[in-house]
């Protein structure tokens, strides 16, 4: 039969005891419960009205729980499908939560109750940085202003920075399977850009495989712009 507390099949032992004293009666309840045993109390089996009478009360019983499991599968059912309208948004906000709680670790415990964060920065983007700062800041309406300053040395070994574009980006992130160039070091994906196209296409001597790419690399430039704001399932 099917267990009511866990669903999954299991085989189950009937079986009748007599007994005469009360005594006895309450060592075989604590036996029956130490070994989780359901306990039934008959009627005398000469009474065929008594039995019959707690047939049907078994039998009714048995049509509610029945409806109750029904109506409570029901109701979860219909819970779920309510959750799962919300968990991708649910997910993303405790995914952004995380993610401003691990920058904010990040921070140091300044006066007045300000962080204060150290980072690198391109000297380019330098500008861009205080603007940006100083627009999050005032969105916070906050009296005390941000500041945006230079770090005394001496500072540690700077990260490296190359700036690509579209048709540097893939040189570049190929170079950096390799390993990345330490700051200051020239970068070999300048060279790679100008020898990887010639030693690639003297892998392939067949002219129609060649011919095929070269198409096919047409076709992609010709819809580049298109291609740009698509979503391409990446």
């Amino acid at each position: 039969i099917t267990d009511p507390e866990t669903g999954a099949m299991v085989e189950k032992s009937v079986f009748i005891i007599f007994y005469k004293s009360e005594s006895i009666e309450a060592k075989l309840k604590k036996i029956c419960d130490a070994f989780s045993a359901h306990r039934y109390s008959l009627p005398d089996m000469d009474d065929s009205s008594s039995v019959d009478k707690m047939l049907t009360e078994n039998a009714q019983e048995l049509v509610d729980s029945r409806t109750v499991l029904l109506k409570n599968q029901d109701t979860r059912y219909r819970l779920c499908q309510l959750l799962a309208k919300h968990t991708e948004r649910w997910t993303w906000i405790v995914l952004r939560e995380k993610a401003v709680y691990h920058s904010l670790n990040m921070f140091k415990a300044d006066v007045s109750g300000m962080l204060r964060g150290e980072g690198w920065v391109v000297s380019e983007s330098l500008d861009a940085v205080r603007q940006a700062v100083e627009r999050a800041h005032s969105n916070m309406d906050l009296t005390m202003p941000s500041l945006v300053d230079h770090v005394p040395q001496p500072w540690p070994t700077p990260p490296t920075h190359f700036g690509t574009n579209k048709f540097t980006y893939g040189y570049q992130e190929f170079v950096n399977t390799y390993g990345i160039p330490r700051y200051r070091e020239a970068n070999p994906a300048l060279f790679t850009a100008a020898t990887f196209p010639f030693l690639f296409g003297v892998m392939y001597g067949d002219i129609g495989h060649g011919l095929f790419l070269f198409l096919s690399g047409c076709y992609l430039l010709w819809n580049e712009k298109a291609n740009d704001n698509a979503k391409l399932g990446e």
